[in-house]
């Protein structure tokens, strides 16, 4: 992939990240780029109305900023030896034993802010 204004080549993920802001910036004020099997998971209680957590809710406050940085926990098989039936999110809730916050974090960047 050749990107034309710095005539450089972009990596494929590059490339996917710049296209989707550029594609899709102009629908949303922010973007998380994450991967298939990464989540955002709010722990604070919900806010009147909402009755269960509600990320643009949690976001609002930072709209005056050029994003939010959120840390990344890896979660381990949390004692399944095989697939279990239920939801994702249901059935990985353990960390990996001895495992911490992930010292690069994700970034839900606000739209008018990317470069």
């Amino acid at each position: 992939m050749y990107d034309t204004s710095t005539r450089t080549f972009l990596s494929p993920q590059a490339w996917a990240y710049d296209n989707c802001y550029r594609m899709f910036g102009h629908r949303h004020t922010f973007i998380a780029l994450l991967d298939p099997d990464e989540y955002i998971i709010l722990k604070e209680p919900p806010k009147p109305p909402q009755t269960r957590p509600h990320l643009p809710t949690f976001l609002a406050p930072f709209e005056a900023y050029g994003g939010v940085t959120v840390h990344w926990q890896l979660l381990g098989p949390s004692g399944h030896v095989a697939r279990p039936n239920g939801s994702t999110l249901e059935s990985y809730t353990r960390c990996i034993p001895g495992h911490t916050l992930q010292a690069v974090p994700h970034c839900l960047t606000r739209n008018g802010q990317f470069l």
